[in-house]
């Protein structure tokens, strides 16, 4: 698990060590995770299940990500990444993203829809996703797209792994 210290401007500012090590109580394999600043919380998804944290504190047992409006087929969150902006979380599955409504605790109506269809210049399939400094940044692959979600446009491709200040 790699964190990035959010006080800190510098890109290579990160903690890293074993899951378990900072949240003993998630023992799986992290799939997806996104974090709400404003509430001081993180969302942790593992295949169907996802957990609450706050301050590195598992704040809840496991539950379903059922809960968050998605249908029976989807067995997990490939990536995850809130907009503040808007209070959207936008959730990547395969070739679709769902679009969730932090306010009202439920999926926005139309939705899925086709990454390709409504994220121009991006890959059909999301590994990861981090908003930093007003764009979202998608890692496919060995590459990381910034994208301008205002502007709905690939700013700039950069080496996936230029986040771990390799």
């Amino acid at each position: 698990m790699w964190m990035r210290t959010t006080k800190s401007t510098y890109w290579n500012r990160l903690r890293e060590g074993h899951i378990t090590t900072y949240l003993p109580d998630i023992s799986f394999p992290v799939d997806a995770a996104y974090d709400i600043a404003a509430k001081g919380v993180a969302y942790l998804f593992a295949g169907h299940k996802y957990w609450v944290v706050q301050q590195l504190k598992t704040r809840s047992t496991a539950g379903n990500i059922s809960e968050f409006g998605f249908p029976p087929s989807v067995g997990q969150v490939d990536a995850a990444v809130h907009v503040a902006e808007y209070g959207k979380t936008i959730f990547f599955i395969g070739q679709l993203y769902y679009r969730y409504d932090e306010h009202k605790s439920q999926m926005d109506p139309g939705f899925p829809r086709f990454i390709q269809s409504d994220w121009r210049g991006i890959p059909r399939r999301i590994d990861a996703a981090i908003k930093l400094n007003g764009s979202i940044f998608l890692l496919s692959g060995t590459k990381s797209y910034q994208y301008d979600f205002r502007q709905k446009r690939v700013l700039n491709i950069i080496a996936g792994n230029s986040w771990l200040g390799c």
